[in-house]
């Protein structure tokens, strides 16, 4: 995400460009596609992996630089099968693996922005498939791999068009970065074994987010992620007492709609329309207004880590006017 994203995400403004919505249903038709034929032809459980893939890359698929999406492909397969790989090994292996994704995620950086922000998620998540056996170690490598290949060729066929390169930062900040990801993660991950791991899951995501920034935009995503989660649990929670055929639909426009919204930078628009269409399509035995109220509880968990973490490292303080260098043209992008 551009500096100039980072800058429109401040508004409420519910504005929508043509290319934004383009774009939302080209990621959405390619998805629903490629994980519809998975699911069909080799099964769900490579279906599920796929998706995760996707959620991972959404971010760096829209950045216009092509050696950092082809690494966040790459990236985003090895985070599947390490946590995979790690989850039958118990909770201390799995948190020593987070530490050590938090800071390999954190060379990803650039400046003040994070092109990978939810790899410790995926890791968590694909570390409980592992401990769970209910999926096999190729489901985990076909299903990553196509949804990976779904993304390098969305942003292939999607390209950004105009943007802003940040200079370069330095491996010391990128390991202090990595470090205070890491911190949170572990806090997050511990508080998880006492309370739940549903609603560690949760938090784990919007710390996640929140970091994705820089330290001066941090208390504002902290705002636009609880204002979007709260409307967009309220709006799941009504639409839960509707037909089950306006529930799949109002998923799916949900899902569209975030797509075309986080395209135009609109932080707060993308989590209250995402937050709908991951309750209404939620496999979990609970009632809509208990999973909305964890949903809830999880972001102001996930707010207070972050921000402490911040105030604890802040390893960029507040950036130098004049730091960002022009995009050198590349005959590989």
């Amino acid at each position: 995400m551009s500096e100039g994203t980072a800058r429109r995400s401040e508004g409420f403004s519910f504005r929508l460009t043509r290319a934004a919505v383009l774009g939302a249903v080209m990621l959405a038709v390619a998805a629903i596609g490629v994980l519809g034929l998975l699911h069909v032809v080799v099964g769900p459980n490579t279906a599920r992996a796929g998706y995760l893939a996707m959620l991972l890359l959404l971010s760096p698929v829209r950045t216009f630089v092509l050696r950092t999406r082809v690494l966040s492909a790459c990236w985003a397969i090895v985070v599947a099968l390490a946590g995979f790989l790690v989850g039958g090994l118990g909770f201390w292996p799995v948190l020593a693996g987070v530490v050590v994704v938090c800071l390999v995620q954190g060379m990803f950086r650039i400046g003040e922005i994070a092109s990978l922000s939810r790899s410790p998620v995926n890791f968590v998540v694909f570390s409980g498939f592992g401990a769970s056996g209910s999926m096999e170690l190729w489901h985990v490598a076909l299903g990553s791999v196509a949804g990976a290949a779904v993304m390098l060729l969305v942003g292939w066929l999607n390209p950004q068009k105009g943007g802003k390169l940040e200079q370069p930062t330095s491996t010391r900040q990128r390991l202090r970065y990595g470090l205070m990801f890491a911190s949170g993660a572990v806090l997050i991950l511990v508080l998880g074994e006492v309370v739940g791991k549903t609603l560690a899951e949760w938090t784990l995501l919007t710390f996640c987010m929140i970091l994705s920034v820089g330290f001066d935009n941090r208390v504002s995503r902290v705002r636009q992620r609880m204002i979007g989660t709260i409307v967009g649990a309220i709006f799941a929670t009504i639409m839960m007492f509707a037909p089950e055929p306006a529930q799949i639909t109002a998923a799916a426009v949900c899902g569209i709609l975030c797509l075309a919204y986080i395209n135009m930078g609109n932080y707060a628009l993308f989590v209250a329309f995402l937050t709908p269409a991951i309750l209404l399509t939620s496999s979990i035995d609970l009632p809509a207004y208990v999973l909305a109220g964890e949903r809830i509880a999880a972001c102001f968990i996930a707010a207070g880590t972050a921000l402490a973490v911040s105030w604890c490292f802040d390893p960029f303080g507040k950036r130098a006017s004049g730091q960002i260098a022009e995009p050198q043209p590349s005959p590989q992008s």
